[in-house]
């Protein structure tokens, strides 16, 4: 999985979402972590992709949280492109 379609995945996750539904949460957390464990098996993914997406699953609450930062909206194209770039702001390691 590259970069790009983990940022998309976990954007639709936190677009489908509903943050004040713990099984929504509860459910769309378990995604991410089975996607994680899916990469970690497989190898199809590299070592910063990896990292990111533990990073996003040890946030996944914050992120939620701040649900209107992130998440997606139909037909906003360009709109959703910078959600995902300050997505990939807060969960992507930096030195």
């Amino acid at each position: 999985m590259s970069m790009d379609n983990f940022l998309i995945f976990l954007q639709q996750i936190l677009t489908m979402v509903e943050p004040e539904n713990a099984s929504s949460a509860a459910l769309a957390k378990a995604a991410l972590t089975s996607v994680l464990g899916l990469a970690k098996s497989s190898g199809k993914a590299d070592a910063i992709t990896i990292r990111s997406m533990m990073i996003a699953e040890r946030e996944f609450e914050y992120l939620v949280g701040h649900k209107a930062d992130y998440a997606g909206v139909p037909g906003e194209y360009q709109k959703n492109k910078v959600k995902r770039q300050r997505l990939a702001h807060m969960i992507v390691p930096s030195c």
